[in-house]
Order: C-alpha cells, then structure tokens, then sequence
C-alpha cells in the first residue's frame, strides 16, 4: 500500500470528489509541487454585456428601464473592475 500524501487543501479536495486513489496518483506524479488548476471562467452577464454596450448612447435611466435595476444598480455595474480573461494552462 503507498504511503499516504501529506494533509494538503489540494489533495483533499481531490479525495473528496474523485477519492483516494485518485489524489494518491497525483501526489505521487507532483511529489511536493503545489499544482494549480485554473476556475472555470464565470459566465457572461447579458445584464453587464447590456450595459456596456449602450452606456453613452442611452441615457442611463433608459438602461437601467431595460434590464429592470436601478439607477444605483447601474452604477454599481458601471464601477466594477473588468478582468482580463484567465490565459490557458497550456
């Protein structure tokens, strides 16, 4: 029988949902490498898409009409940062 990995996040998240033998292997391959697997990227907001594409042509109480929010939704909506898209592992 191997000998078990060391208690890491990683590892044992990986045991919970594809079990032990599975988290074994890995650590096996990375032996004290921390991998990182990249989030799924979010979904696209049609809300946030909406917006950004009408600001400045609509006066902003007609897009906040459109998507049914308010005016202080839309602000809040206009301040967030917009992230890059996540690159590749690959």
């Amino acid at each position: 029988m191997p000998a078990k990995p060391q208690e890491n996040e990683f590892l044992s998240t990986v045991a919970k949902l594809f079990g032990e033998d599975v988290a074994i292997g890995i650590w096996k391959e990375f032996q004290g490498e921390q991998p990182y697997i990249p989030m799924f990227p979010k979904k696209e907001d049609p809300k946030q898409a909406y917006i950004l594409e009408h600001y400045g042509k609509k006066p902003d109480r007609q897009i906040a009409k459109d998507l049914g929010i308010s005016r202080r939704a839309l602000q809040k909506r206009l301040n967030k940062p917009v992230k890059p898209k996540q690159i590749t592992l690959f």
